[in-house]
């Protein structure tokens, strides 16, 4: 198993908002890795999920939360993922961004989603999904 997995916001937004249907399952996938990583965008789309349901945006949901930061455009990796599907581009941009980590990293890293579609494509691109 991974020691390394990537947080799409699907999974981490209905775990810091506290729906019931999700947290539990939710919880027991983040905390079975060491490392979580995603992209810095995952706290714009935490923020708005805040905002809409009127709540105080609170730093600590992101706290165990590596940020990866690309050094150089991710034209193949996008182009990988667009291959694959016509996905919207958020979900476009963190399986790129998952897709250059793991390339920095060499080695397996997991993928953590609740979006079904996303959760194909990142199965077709060889994620781990717990």
């Amino acid at each position: 198993m991974p020691l390394v997995a990537y947080v799409d916001p699907s999974a981490l937004i209905p775990e810091v908002l506290g729906e019931e249907l999700f947290q539990s399952s939710t919880r027991r996938r983040l905390d079975a890795f060491p490392h979580l990583m995603s992209s810095d965008f995952l706290e714009a789309e935490l923020r708005v999920a805040f905002k809409r349901e009127q709540e105080d945006f609170d730093t600590s949901s992101v706290s165990s939360i590596a940020w990866i930061f690309p050094n150089r455009r991710m034209d193949a990796e996008m182009a990988r993922v667009l291959e694959i599907s016509e996905l919207s581009p958020a979900r476009v941009w963190h399986l790129a961004t998952a897709l250059f980590f793991s390339e920095v990293l060499q080695s397996e890293m997991a993928f953590i989603t609740l979006d079904e579609q996303q959760e194909t494509v990142a199965r077709e691109l060889g994620f781990p999904i717990p």
